[in-house]
């Protein structure tokens, strides 16, 4: 297994639910616990005061052991049909490569 998580949230909801669950729930029956994912980066329109899972932050998320204190976390506020095209245009246009 690995040492480090991370997740990419596009959009939040019940999928954002699902996947931040099993970060808590994963060494239950894996007796592994990684401590919260290692980085964190989504694109929602759902703002945070209006008190849904979608928008809230990932301050929320680190009393639950969803995510490191101190992880790298980036919320973007914007549609995901705008802004995944130019993250992905500008990846492509910076040369960077799989690893």
């Amino acid at each position: 297994l690995g040492e480090q998580s991370g997740v990419i949230y596009l959009g939040g909801g019940t999928p954002k639910n699902f996947i931040q669950q099993t970060e808590v729930i994963f060494p239950k029956y894996h007796d592994h616990y990684l401590g919260g994912h290692e980085f964190a980066l989504q694109y929602t329109t759902d703002a945070p005061h209006w008190g849904g899972l979608s928008g809230c932050t990932f301050e929320e998320g680190i009393s639950w052991g969803k995510e490191r204190p101190e992880s790298r976390k980036l919320q973007c506020f914007c549609d995901i049909t705008i802004a995944l095209p130019i993250v992905t245009s500008a990846l492509i246009a910076s040369g960077v490569k799989r690893a």
